[in-house]
Formats: C-alpha cells, sequence, structure tokens
C-alpha cells in the first residue's frame, strides 16, 4: 500500500482569469507516517508560485521542481529509522490506552530544503491501520453515542458516509481515517476501502462494498440514488389441473327361459382438479446510504436496512 499526502493552495491573483491561481502538489510513499513532510509539501507549493511567471508558465520546469523536492525527501537514508517491533507497539497502545504513554516522536534527521534544515521527528509506534494525526476522540465529540452506528457499519460491511459541507477537505480526511481506530486492531482489512475525500469526478468508490467516504460537496446528500441498494423479491402463481377418467365394465350373462344373454357395462368417469399456487413477489426495495455521518451537526442518519439492523 502507497500512503499518499496532497497539498493544494489556491491564491487571488487579478492578473489570471477567474482571479486565482491554484497549485498542488502530491507526494507517495510506503511510510505510513507521510504527515511528517507536510511542512516540506508546504515550503515545495510556495516555490511553485515564487517560480510562477504567469498562469502555468514557470521560470523553471514543473519536472525540475518535483525532482527537488524527490530528491530532498529522499536523502534521509532508510537505515535512519530504528527497528520497532510488534511487541513495542502493542504495549505502547496499552499505554496510550491507560494514559500513561503519549504519542512519542523519534528525531531521524534532518532534510536539507534550499539553504534550510528540516528536522525530521517520526511517530514510529503508530498501529498497521493507523495514521498520526487521526484521533477517536475528536469523532467522540462530535457524534458522541451516534459513532456506535460507525462502529456497527465497520463490523458489518455497511456502507458509511461522511459529509461535511462547511469543512474543510483535511478535517474531512481525518474524519474518515479515523473510523478504522474503532475497529483496528484487531481487524486490518478497513483502511484498503476508505476514500479520504471523493469528488464528482471519480465515483469509483461506489462499486467497494463497505465503502468509507468522505466529501465536502452537498450534491452526495441530495442524490440517494448513487448509493442506492436493490431488494429483489418475485411473485409467482402456477394452477395444475389434473383429470382422472375411470371406466369400470361389468358384463354378467343371463341365462333365461328363452336363453337370451344380458350383458351390463357401467362406466364411471372421476374428474379430479389439482390446484397449487407458488407465491413469489417482486418488490423493489431502494435504500439509501447505510449510515450518513453528518460532520456539521454531528448527527448520524442510519437507513432501514442499515448497519443496526432496523
Amino acid at each position: 500500500m502507497l500512503w499518499c499526502l496532497s497539498h493544494v493552495s489556491n491564491r487571488r491573483d487579478k492578473t489570471v482569469r477567474r482571479g486565482a491561481q491554484v497549485k498542488a502538489l502530491a507526494i507517495c510513499s510506503r511510510f505510513q507516517f507521510i504527515h511528517v513532510w507536510k511542512p516540506l509539501l508546504l515550503l515545495a507549493v510556495d516555490r511553485l508560485y515564487s517560480l510562477s511567471t504567469g498562469l502555468g508558465e514557470y521560470s523553471e520546469d514543473p519536472h525540475e521542481q518535483c525532482r527537488y523536492l524527490f530528491e530532498a525527501l529522499n536523502a534521509l537514508p532508510v537505515s535512519a529509522l530504528p527497528p520497532v517491533c510488534e511487541l513495542q507497539r502493542h504495549a505502547h497502545r496499552l499505554m496510550l490506552a491507560q494514559g500513561s504513554a503519549t504519542m512519542e516522536l523519534s528525531p531521524v534527521g534532518h532534510v536539507q530544503w534550499l539553504n534550510s534544515q528540516l528536522p525530521m521527528r517520526i511517530p514510529l509506534l503508530l498501529q498497521p491501520q493507523e495514521l498520526a494525526e487521526t484521533s477517536i476522540t475528536e469523532l467522540l465529540k462530535r457524534f458522541k453515542g451516534g459513532l456506535m452506528a460507525a462502529f456497527h457499519a465497520l463490523l458489518s460491511g455497511q456502507r458509511l458516509l461522511f459529509l461535511g459541507h462547511s469543512q474543510p477537505a483535511g478535517g474531512v480526511c481525518a474524519a474518515v481515517l479515523s473510523v478504522p481506530l474503532l475497529v483496528c486492531p484487531p481487524l486490518r482489512d478497513v483502511l484498503p476501502r476508505c476514500f479520504p475525500y471523493t469528488t464528482l469526478n471519480n465515483l469509483d468508490f461506489l462499486s467497494v462494498k463497505g465503502y468509507v467516504a468522505g466529501s465536502t460537496n452537498p450534491i452526495f446528500e441530495s442524490h440517494p440514488e448513487w448509493w442506492l441498494t436493490p431488494t429483489l423479491t418475485l411473485t409467482l402463481t402456477l394452477t395444475l389441473t389434473l383429470t382422472l377418467t375411470l371406466t369400470l365394465a361389468l358384463t354378467q350373462a343371463l341365462a333365461l327361459a328363452l336363453t337370451l344373454s344380458l350383458t351390463l357395462t357401467l362406466t364411471l368417469t372421476l374428474t379430479l382438479t389439482l390446484t397449487l399456487t407458488l407465491t413469489l413477489t417482486l418488490t423493489l426495495t431502494l435504500t439509501r446510504w447505510d449510515v450518513l455521518m453528518d460532520i456539521d451537526t454531528g448527527k448520524v442518519m442510519v437507513s432501514t436496512t442499515g448497519a443496526n439492523g432496523r
């Protein structure tokens, strides 16, 4: 798995169309403590603005700017990271839960950026599904008892959607990435189905079973058909009619004085009608999201077929 961090900056500029310029950079790493490079990423975006000579034009090729950032990030050798075992992680998590420890940051060196050196302090005792800037405490403050709906949704693989119309993108991302901490450990398959920030340009998360997604766009709430669940029931009635005919022939010879032979034939016809009815009802039930978490108000909405089974 790759861990990614992106930064988008919007600055007013009356000399360009629409009166603003937008610059963005993203970095990816196989290390989950990717947030420690955020200060460097901010400086790199500022450098984009300083080298900009117009809309989409730079005094230095953008590829060179990315190369400069890439080399600065990779200048810190991996060997500088001290080894950490699983026992240390579990012991540290237990101490955090008991309040006898705090999140530890280990100094691993400095990163050279232009004429400055930035110190790097890394949290080495993170759980496999944990990010340093996530917090269950913040979720509890926001949703209180309603957070149990999210807990049940994670355990049962239901769809979980976080909406924050007036929230910054970072706040929505933090809420989504904090949810796995409710069940991780021991579960380890929650984070891969998390989509911290979704847009209308990419709705691939809808095809992921039990997704956990976040968005600041109110249109997601006004279009519930994007995450409808169909329930199909069929009704079929079958009638079977069976007719039986039985013929009985009785022949008896009667000796009369005039030597006559009399034959009697009795025919019996029985009709039996059997009706078999098989009922299969066709019902199309469209349900909305399983659990909707409104970050703005702290309200939690659960569908009729949602995580709590109601």
